[in-house]
Parts: C-alpha cells; sequence; structure tokens
C-alpha cells in the first residue's frame, strides 16, 4: 500500500484557497490516484476528467498551479518532491519482500533444527521455560502472584504507627 503525503499546512496553501473546496477535493483524489497507481503524478485525460467530473473543475486547478498539462493529460505540479517515485516504491516493495522470505527461511531452519532428535533435551534460551518473575524476585517462592497494580498508597496522617 502506498500513501499519499499532503503537508498539515496544505489547506491553507494560496493556491488551494483560490482553487476552492470542489477543485482541492478533486485534486486530493488525483493524487491518491497517482499514489494508487504509482503513475509519479501524471494522469491521463480520461481519469482526470472522471475524477474531476466538469472541465471548469480541471481549468481551475490548472490555472492556480496545482495541475499542469501534460500533452493530452495532466501532472500534478511538485508530485515527485512530495511523494515516491514509482521506481522507489517498487525497490521498497522488493526489498521488503527480500527481508519476509530471510526471515521466513531462518524460522524454518531453527523450525527444522529444533525437531531434530539430536537436538532433543538441549537447553537453550529459546526453549527454557518461562518462570514466574514475582515468585523468583522476592525469593520467597510463597506462588502468590504479584498484584497486578499497586494498591493505594496512603498519606502520612493516615499511615499506622
Amino acid at each position: 500500500m502506498t500513501w499519499a503525503k499532503f503537508d498539515d499546512a496544505f489547506w491553507s496553501h494560496p493556491k488551494v484557497l483560490r482553487a476552492g473546496n470542489e477543485a482541492v477535493g478533486a485534486f486530493v483524489r488525483m493524487v491518491c490516484y497517482c499514489a494508487q497507481h504509482l503513475t509519479d503524478g501524471v494522469l491521463d485525460a480520461d481519469t482526470a476528467t472522471t475524477i474531476a467530473v466538469h472541465r471548469k473543475v480541471l481549468d481551475k486547478l490548472v490555472s492556480v498551479g496545482l495541475l499542469e498539462r501534460d500533452g493530452d493529460g495532466y501532472r500534478v505540479h511538485g508530485y515527485l518532491e512530495r511523494n515516491p517515485s514509482r521506481a522507489q516504491v517498487e525497490a521498497e516493495r522488493e526489498a521488503k519482500t527480500q527481508r519476509q522470505n530471510r526471515w521466513r527461511e531462518s524460522r524454518s531452519r531453527a523450525q527444522v533444527a529444533s525437531e531434530n532428535p539430536a537436538n532433543k533435551g538441549r537447553v537453550d534460551a529459546s526453549t527454557t521455560p518461562s518462570r514466574d518473575a514475582s515468585r523468583d524476585a522476592s525469593g520467597a517462592g510463597t506462588g502468590a502472584a504479584a498484584p497486578s497494580r499497586p494498591g493505594p498508597s496512603r498519606r502520612e496522617e493516615e499511615s499506622p504507627t
């Protein structure tokens, strides 16, 4: 999943204020479309028109400088300055896939090693049974569990003497 990035001051930028709510709504949808489909900020005319609904909305976005004409389509102004390119997203996805594959392979090798009869009875940090920390810390060995939260503290005048 990709993310479209907007500065928290986007709403108050002069271009945005001049564009108006209808055009800005279409613009946000266009940026999200570009992020989702990895277009590097480029929209074909049909997609831009479908999102904007009215030609006057596209014209407004171009006139305020949020969109630029690009051949028969449009380009989101400054898209690659604020959002990762298709190549960057694909490289990050490939790196993530490789990390996940390495982790899965190491887990698989660990599973095979733990099932190996030669390793039965062998104890290491990953196979040591857990113990009750409250019992071990006190040294009392009473087996009583530690309270889940501390009891209320008393004011000095209330404490028994």
